[in-house]
């Protein structure tokens, strides 16, 4: 069985269906309503954040009611009483669970940030972004969402180490790491503290200097290196797949299509055409 697979979970009722896919530090769940709810005062085990995907969210917070509007992002501490609603079916929405040892790291570096609600905001687009990564999920999502999610969490909280003005001496270390064990499984926690920084600190420095998360960086190592193996014939697809750190063929080839706009077979084929 694929390692993926134990990483999904999919339950319907009547009025929803609901998806969830675990990584170390999250779980992410995107909710469809079929029809409208109402849920009384509850609290929730686990810090989240909840984005408003397509529809309005009734929320009552204590005394305060508060409605928000699609494309809202909240931040919601855990075993904060509330109760939610929407009123319109079809309703869709899309959490971020931050696992209670990931807060209890990032704690250590910055303040972990009070419940708060915004639109039209950068915190929106990363959430965004986790989305799109939960809805086309490859072997690199883990690492991905890792870093996205640290992210939202670093440009939540109200004080955070700012980041190097400068490339940091330490990155030449971590881009060494990465260009040399790129197939094999890497967690930003493992590479911060080889470094002896926090995680948070690294995914913002990394993006800061390279425009892209440290899972991107990745998935882009692999195909790169997938590409130079497609110019040999004698190498069959799912070897490549493999050798490039794929969980199958499968996979590789979805990742493949998504960056380069072809399959890895077309590519070949063009090479033999040249």
């Amino acid at each position: 069985m694929s390692k993926l697979k134990s990483t999904y979970k999919e339950f319907r009722n009547k009025n929803s269906l609901i998806i969830k896919r675990y990584t170390t530090s999250t779980i992410l769940t995107e909710t469809y309503n079929h029809t409208a709810f109402e849920y009384p005062k509850h609290d929730h085990k686990t810090a989240y954040f909840l984005l408003t995907d397509n529809c309005s969210y009734k929320e009552r917070l204590g005394r305060k009611t508060f409605i928000h509007s699609p494309k809202t992002i909240l931040w919601r501490p855990k075993e904060i009483s509330h109760a939610d609603a929407i009123k319109d079916a079809n309703g869709r929405f899309f959490s971020v669970y931050i696992r209670d040892k990931c807060l209890d790291e990032f704690s250590q570096y910055a303040k972990v940030p009070r419940e708060f609600s915004e639109k039209n905001s950068y915190l929106v687009f990363l959430a965004l972004r986790l989305q799109k990564e939960f809805r086309n999920w490859t072997d690199c999502s883990p690492l991905i969402v890792e870093g996205l999610a640290l992210e939202l969490l670093g440009h939540s909280a109200k004080k955070i180490k700012p980041v190097e003005k400068n490339r940091p001496k330490w990155m030449n270390k971590i881009i060494e790491k990465l260009n040399a064990e790129f197939t094999q499984k890497i967690t930003n926690e493992k590479l911060a503290a080889e470094i002896g920084i926090h995680p948070v600190h690294l995914a913002a420095a990394f993006r800061k200097f390279h425009n892209l998360t440290i899972g991107e960086y990745v998935k882009k190592k692999r195909i790169e290196y997938a590409m130079q193996m497609l110019s040999e014939n004698t190498v069959s697809l799912a070897e490549i797949a493999y050798k490039s750190g794929f969980s199958d063929q499968g996979h590789f080839t979805r990742v493949f299509k998504n960056i380069t706009g072809i399959t890895p077979g077309v590519f070949r084929d063009s090479i033999k055409g040249q």
